[in-house]
């Protein structure tokens, strides 16, 4: 009876540690992703939570194409500067600490978007039956994905109203783009590549 128990014990002691092993390197992982993340914002904008994130990778092997939308927490203090310096005060933003394309922007621009930019166009919408599972508007800013990936209805639509109306603000980077929406208290960095 006792080399049972023992063995037992032993046993538990190896699926412990294994399972253990497991957390830490999967915490590990969900960390750096975390890291990834935060790079896409300007550092002066002192962003550190995540709300939501929705990434897809669409094929397979090297080229394939990636699409994906995050919403970050805006701290107060990037608020009030948004309220109270607007463009003036994005435009002269300090350089990131960091080197690297993430999380420069140059050429904000308030909203509402002209709807001449290729995905806002509504002569680009499509009403097909796949599609119109996948977008909720037309225009939608879902479309500038420019791949059919479900995104959350309620940050689709909080996104929509928000650039298509005034007190928004935006830019283009290398890969992305990223909507600020002080109303909301919410960054949006969303890309396809």
């Amino acid at each position: 009876m006792r080399t049972k128990i023992i063995t037992w014990v032993s046993n538990m002691k190896v699926i412990f540690s294994v399972l253990a092993a497991f957390l830490a390197a999967y915490s590990a992982w969900e960390f750096a992703l975390y890291l990834h993340h935060l790079k896409f914002v300007p550092d002066a904008m002192g962003v550190w939570w995540v709300d939501y994130t929705l990434e897809e990778s669409l094929g397979f092997g090297p080229g394939r194409n990636e699409a994906g939308i995050i919403v970050f927490d805006m701290p107060a203090k990037t608020k009030r500067h948004l309220e109270s310096g607007g463009l003036d005060w994005l435009e002269n933003l300090p350089p990131n600490g960091r080197s690297g394309w993430q999380g420069r922007y140059r050429n904000w621009k308030s909203t509402p978007m002209p709807a001449n930019e290729r995905w806002t166009a509504p002569r680009n919408c499509s009403f097909d039956a796949e599609s119109m599972g996948y977008h909720y508007n037309c225009p939608s800013v879902t479309r500038y994905l420019g791949a059919l990936i479900r995104v959350d209805r309620e940050v689709a639509q909080m996104v929509d109203e928000a650039v298509f109306s005034s007190g928004t603000y935006y830019a283009y980077g290398r890969v992305g783009m990223i909507i600020l929406i002080p109303e909301h208290a919410r960054i949006v960095y969303i890309y396809a590549k």
